[in-house]
């Protein structure tokens, strides 16, 4: 790939775009900052670099069409949640594809996580609640991504999501290397992605499961040394919990993943728009359980604050109370009544004086009665002013739980009040419109039982598939789907053997013309490539023996013409003894007995006797994938699988084999080591005893 990228020239113009500067280099080509100069607009041109030089012209040819056909495809799409494509073209002078596509300022998921950026539980359900709905709308209009990951991800500088590269991930996961090779990484793909199954925008919603665990974890769920560890661990083995990896993360994301990141699709969410909602409504808990935490706070100080006393007396005295000067000197610790019409504001102890006596008469005293002089009465001292209670009262903590208790029972008030007010559904027609809706749901399970039974396997899919996304708990919808999946899946094998047949049977054609032309090398290649394509063609493996025959006859025929020229040459030369013609001459018929093996690809050939009904078998040559099938003979007492394997290179080798079944009951693994030369073919014979697994080369 990177010579890729260095064969790609230096442009200073694309179309009609302006080049202004180069921003970084993908996975198939360079991205470019540019400028459409008839509006002004900025936008960021990808090119994509269809094949090098050396390589076929029709196979770039088909690529370039492929990659126009999707990109216009994805072109449809708009929506504020996904980079919108603008134009699509091919450069003439230089050859090159390129889609102009909107600028975006930003950073993405995979810089974040790189940068180490804190990530909020609430953010991060709010951040894949966006992708999820986004993806939800391109599979409504029947596009699917295929390459959801954290660097397809954008956050922008005031904070929106953006999903990028629809319509190039379809033509990035089909240009795949002659050895079946991924293009990068498979650790955010599905499982139907790894084994090659027909995908959905199920597929989608697993890897942004793998996404969400990544960002809540900042760990992928399914990693490995190499590919093959971590595809089969996508396929077959269960992610390590989320709760087991941090305590620190919400429980509310155990269920959400689990169901996201499900072997199989129909357990998955069936839509992104479900995905989205459940990761809202755990947005919504974590938003209640924050205004819960704060309000707990504001009350947990109210209860902690200190009791006010008075600190400075003569501080009070001279805000409220008399001053030295006109009282008597002292300060009394509570505030006196205010003097009303029956109070005397006179000494309390002096008696009473009429109006206009005269000072120290205390009145007219009875008949008799001897009067004794009165000392005068105090001053009467002036009435205080009322101190302010609170600098005598403690703030009792009862107070706050008051106050709070009354702001809810208002909060609840104020709800009850506005749900009271909201128009009220009238029942019958609730009733009229569910009613409507199960018999719409009983048509369409009807039309697709009637798809099936006539055999239109795809059609009814479609049918089943629509039921459930109304209704995903329907128990007769998932089971006509998952069996017209199967219907697809036998009638698609079907075909394919039928093409290879006839494909492997034109070879076996052309390999007897040319055995009859005694051209045996040709009749051997032609019966070599039937085998490849169908390995138990009984024609195509007389024809190899046939040929194989020929080629053994003809050396040996070419041998005794050339020891019949050397006795010829020795008779013609006198005293030369005939003995040692005739040891010559037996010598090396010998060595004609064993016709030499043609050179070619070495291959092996796989057979399993499987004694189960169903399973899947992988193999690997030196960590790349030469072969993977999921096997389902539909009965109890199992079948054979037999392949020819051609092995891409020859020299030593490692050889790893996995058999596993459905129900995980048997979970196979064995690694082999030999060597194998151009043109030899291996048997690798698999055996499975119970649950023991084993596995031969020779």
């Amino acid at each position: 790939m990177s010579e890729r990228l260095d064969n790609i020239p230096k442009l200073s113009r694309l179309g009609r775009f302006e080049i202004l500067s180069e921003l970084g280099k993908g996975a198939m080509g360079v991205v470019y900052l540019s400028k459409d100069p008839s509006i002004g607009r900025l936008v960021a041109i990808k090119t994509i670099r269809a094949s090098g030089g050396d390589e076929d012209d029709s196979e770039s040819r088909e690529f370039r069409e492929r990659f126009m056909r999707e990109a216009q495809t994805a072109g449809i799409l708009s929506h504020p949640n996904i980079v919108t494509i603008y134009d699509v073209g091919e450069d003439k002078d230089s050859g090159v594809s390129f889609i102009a596509m909107e600028y975006i300022e930003g950073k993405t998921i995979k810089a974040l996580l790189v940068d180490r950026t804190p990530f909020a539980p609430d953010q991060i359900s709010d951040i894949i609640g966006q992708v999820a709905e986004a993806l939800d709308y391109a599979h409504r209009k029947g596009i699917i991504h295929r390459d959801i990951k954290p660097a397809n991800i954008m956050i922008t500088t005031d904070g929106k999501v953006k999903i990028t590269d629809f319509g190039i991930a379809k033509v990035a996961s089909s240009n795949l290397t002659t050895t079946g090779q991924f293009l990068g990484t498979p650790n955010y793909m599905s499982p139907e992605q790894v084994t090659g199954a027909p995908v959905d925008g199920r597929s989608d919603i697993f890897s942004l499961g793998v996404v969400l665990y990544e960002m809540l974890s900042r760990r992928k769920p399914f990693s490995g040394e190499n590919l093959t560890s971590i595809s089969y661990k996508i396929v077959h083995e269960a992610f390590t919990p989320i709760a087991d990896v941090s305590k620190n993360i919400p429980e509310e994301f155990d269920a959400i993943l689990s169901k996201a990141l499900s072997k199989d699709p129909w357990n998955r969410f069936q839509r992104g728009k479900d995905f989205a909602l459940s990761l809202y409504q755990a947005k919504a808990r974590f938003e209640e359980q924050a205004i819960f935490q704060d309000l707990g706070t504001m009350v947990s100080s109210a209860e902690n604050l200190p009791t006010l006393k008075l600190e400075n007396l003569d501080e009070v005295a001279r805000q409220g109370g008399e001053s030295p000067a006109e009282g008597s000197g002292s300060h009394p610790s509570r505030t006196k009544p205010a003097p009303g019409p029956d109070h005397d504001e006179t000494h309390p102890s002096s008696p009473r004086v009429p109006l206009g006596a005269a000072p120290g008469d205390t009145g007219p005293s009875p008949e008799g009665a001897p009067t004794a002089p009165v000392p005068p009465p105090p001053s009467p001292a002036k009435p205080k002013k009322a101190e302010p209670a609170v600098w005598h009262a403690s703030v009792n903590p009862r107070y706050w739980w008051g106050i709070v208790g009354a702001l809810l029972i208002a909060l609840v008030a104020t709800v009850v009040v506005l749900r009271s007010r909201l128009p009220k559904v009238d029942d019958q027609k609730a009733v009229d419109a569910t009613n409507r809706a199960q018999l719409e749901l009983e048509r369409q399970i009807a039309s697709g039982r009637a798809l099936y039974e006539k055999g239109r396997y795809a059609e009814s899919l479609a049918v089943f598939r629509a039921v459930l996304q109304r209704d995903p708990s329907m128990k007769v919808a998932r089971q006509y789907a998952q069996m017209s999946e199967e219907g697809l899946r036998n009638a698609e094998s079907k075909k394919a053997d039928v093409e290879k047949a006839s494909l492997a049977a034109a070879h076996v054609q052309n390999g007897r013309t040319a055995l009859e032309g005694k051209e045996f090398e040709t009749a051997l290649s032609e019966a070599e490539s039937a085998l490849n394509i169908d390995p138990r063609n009984a024609d195509a493996e007389k024809l190899s023996a046939d040929a194989r025959e020929g080629i053994a006859e003809q050396k040996r025929a070419d041998l005794k013409k050339t020891e019949k020229k050397k006795k010829a040459d020795a008779l013609a030369r006198a005293g030369q003894p005939q003995t040692k013609t005739s040891t010559s001459a037996s010598a090396p018929a010998t060595v004609a007995a064993k016709p030499a093996v043609p050179a070619g690809p070495a291959t092996m050939r796989l057979s399993f006797a499987s004694p189960i009904p169903k399973g899947y078998v992988m193999v690997a040559v030196n960590d790349v994938i030469l072969y993977r099938k999921n096997f389902d003979f539909g009965k109890k007492d199992g079948g054979t699988v037999s392949e020819t394997i051609r092995v891409p290179s020859a020299g030593a080798a490692t050889v790893k084999v996995w058999l596993t079944t459905p129900d995980s009951s048997v979970k196979g693994y064995q690694t082999l080591n030999g060597t194998f030369a151009g043109g030899e073919s291996k048997s690798l014979t698999l055996t499975l005893q119970g649950t023991k697994f084993s596995a031969k080369l020779s």
